[in-house]
């Protein structure tokens, strides 16, 4: 099904299943050329407040998704500790979240 020539072509080493690095730049995604470029440089630089406020919700915010994905369908009494890890993250998360806000002036 995946063996196409559009999928082979987007391809590092079709055989042992490495995909291509796509870069997205100016709302446009492309092949990352083969040849040395600075394209993968951003264009945009981040503090290290701004970088910090904004990984840390993503970090935690997945994390949290995860573990309740995964208390779903977990038996009862791994559900119980996942369901206190849930509730310790999000504490973590959102004092990590107002440490990080204190620092970061507001755009």
């Amino acid at each position: 099904m995946l063996d196409v020539e559009w999928i082979r072509t987007r391809c590092l080493d079709w055989e042992k299943g490495y995909g291509a690095v796509f870069l997205e730049k100016n709302n446009e995604v492309g092949q990352y050329v083969d040849v040395p470029t600075l394209d993968w440089l951003p264009t945009e630089a981040w503090s290290l407040e701004d970088t910090c406020g904004r990984i840390i919700p993503l970090v935690y915010e997945r994390l949290i998704r995860d573990l309740r994905q995964g208390a779903e369908i977990a038996g009862k009494r791994r559900r119980k500790h996942m369901l206190q890890a849930i509730s310790q993250f999000q504490r973590m998360h959102s004092a990590l979240l107002r440490l990080v806000n204190v620092g970061v002036a507001k755009k």
